[in-house]
């Protein structure tokens, strides 16, 4: 590094600015400069926050400097320094309606499970691979997770498939066969979002076998797209249809509760028309 942007790169941290930090980070890419992983990121050599460096982050994501941002990013985890929630979800956003998969991978070998949770993580890659046109090819990845998996790694599968993603993208890409997989190691949640795709499309039998071979018994049923979609065509017989099923299910009270109040807002709304 010249002794210029030396001497700038002290005096930014000592300010503790993020828009000298990053005025600096721009004069180093600009002069091909390549920083290390611990220089302008960590508050040991810099003296910069968190919330500067998460700040950092943002400006560049605001400006559309994609790169730069999921380069800094990269480089705090690194130093196993996490960005703000807010900011880094805003990244992980950018990067899956990007497409960058190659990026959202580098990241997601360094986070643990709770945080990819709490990002939603596999959800937006799930959505990246969508966007990248590669999205068979991922269930296929996941297809061979699952089929390779140990006994023991089926609960981090479950919590780790990407069960909004995939709802976001029945419509253009049927998982029927991966829900299978799935299925034939006793997780059902896939299966479970190809269902409520049937039943609102009035798949009756198909709909039907899915749950009498997988559901029925099931404590927890997901069912939010079903009465997403009577709510906004006010379709009251197909929540009936919903309510008359999960009478049926050992679902608590409070998810039959959800049910009966979509029925009456939408029979509110069909009789005031």
């Amino acid at each position: 590094m010249t002794s210029a942007l030396a001497n700038y790169a002290i005096e930014a941290g000592k300010a503790s600015e993020p828009e000298k930090a990053l005025g600096l980070w721009t004069r180093m890419q600009e002069e091909d400069v390549q920083p290390s992983d611990e220089f302008l990121f960590t508050k040991a050599d810099q003296n910069l926050t968190l919330r500067d460096q998460s700040q950092i982050i943002e400006i560049l994501l605001k400006e559309s400097r994609l790169a730069e941002a999921s380069k800094m990013t990269l480089s705090m985890l690194r130093n196993n320094i996490h960005p703000i929630t807010r900011i880094f979800n805003f990244l992980i956003i950018r990067l899956a309606n990007a497409g960058d998969i190659n990026t959202l991978n580098d990241i997601g070998s360094l986070l643990t499970p709770a945080k990819k949770k709490l990002l939603s993580f596999d959800n937006r890659l799930c959505y990246a691979n969508f966007v990248a046109g590669r999205i068979s090819e991922y269930f296929g990845e996941l297809e061979k997770e699952v089929e390779q998996a140990k006994d023991e790694d089926l609960p981090n599968l479950l919590e780790a498939f990407p069960r909004g993603g995939a709802v976001g993208i029945l419509d253009k890409d049927p998982i029927e066969r991966l829900a299978e997989k799935y299925a034939s190691r006793g997780i059902t949640i896939p299966l479970n979002i190809v269902w409520m795709k049937y039943f609102v499309e009035g798949r009756n039998t198909e709909a039907e076998k899915i749950w009498s071979d997988h559901l029925a018994a099931s404590p927890r049923l997901m069912f939010q797209s079903i009465v997403r979609q009577a709510r906004h065509t006010n379709d009251f017989e197909l929540i009936n249809r919903l309510i008359d099923k999960l009478k049926l299910a050992k679902v608590s009270e409070s998810a039959l509760g959800i049910a009966y109040s979509c029925a009456v807002d939408v029979l509110g709304i069909t009789n005031a028309i």
